[in-house]
C-alpha cells in the first residue's frame, strides 16, 4: 500500500513539474504572455484553421513608443514592469480564449485574433491604445508624458494568407507607415 502511494505521489509531482516546464517553455518570463516560440506555433495553427474554414485572421503588432527613453529614465526593473503593464492592457482587450497575446521581441508585442476581420481588429487596436494612455505610466519622473503605443493591424481571410511571415510583415508595414 505504501509503495502504491509513493508511486502515485511521484506521478502527481512529476505531472506538475511537466506542466510547469511546458508553461515556462511557452511563456515570456518578463511579461507573462506567450513567447516567440508559442507565437510561431499559434500563427501556423491559426493560418491552417483560417484556410480550412475561410475565416479572417487578424494580427496586431504593438510597439512601446520610446522604450529606450523609459528604461534610461526609470531603470530596467521599471522597464520590465512597463512591459508587464502593456501585457496586462493587451490581455484585458483580448477577451476571447482563442485570442493570443505574446511578446514578439524586445518592446514589441503581438495579438493574434482568429475569426476577426479588419474593422474589429482596428477597434481592438484603438481600445488598446486608449487603455494604455489611461494607465499611470510616465517616461520620466515629471509625470508629463505618458507611455504610449504604436499599433499596426493586418487582416486576411482564408487562403489569402500566404504565410505567418507575410501576415506579420503586413502588420509591421502598417505599424511603420500607419
Amino acid at each position: 500500500m505504501l509503495c502504491t502511494w509513493i508511486v502515485a505521489d511521484f506521478a502527481q509531482r512529476s505531472s506538475k513539474v511537466t506542466a510547469t516546464n511546458l508553461q515556462n517553455y511557452r511563456a515570456d518570463f518578463v511579461a507573462g504572455v506567450a513567447n516567440s516560440r508559442q507565437i510561431d506555433e499559434t500563427l501556423k495553427q491559426e493560418i491552417k484553421r483560417a484556410g480550412r474554414s475561410d475565416t479572417h485572421l487578424s494580427v496586431i503588432l504593438i510597439d512601446v513608443d520610446h522604450f529606450k527613453r523609459f528604461n534610461d529614465s526609470n531603470g530596467h526593473q521599471a522597464g520590465d514592469q512597463c512591459l508587464s503593464t502593456v501585457a496586462d492592457v493587451l490581455s484585458a482587450s483580448a477577451k476571447r480564449s482563442m485570442d493570443v497575446i505574446g511578446r514578439y521581441g524586445g518592446d514589441e508585442f503581438i495579438m493574434i485574433l482568429p475569426n476577426t476581420d479588419a474593422s474589429a481588429a482596428a477597434r481592438i487596436a484603438e481600445k488598446v491604445r486608449r487603455e494604455m494612455l489611461n494607465r499611470v505610466l510616465y517616461y520620466d519622473g515629471e509625470n508629463t508624458d505618458k507611455v504610449s503605443l504604436t499599433l499596426g493591424v493586418a487582416s486576411l481571410q482564408g487562403r489569402a494568407i500566404k504565410s505567418a511571415e507575410n501576415l506579420v510583415k503586413l502588420a509591421d508595414d502598417a505599424l511603420l507607415h500607419g
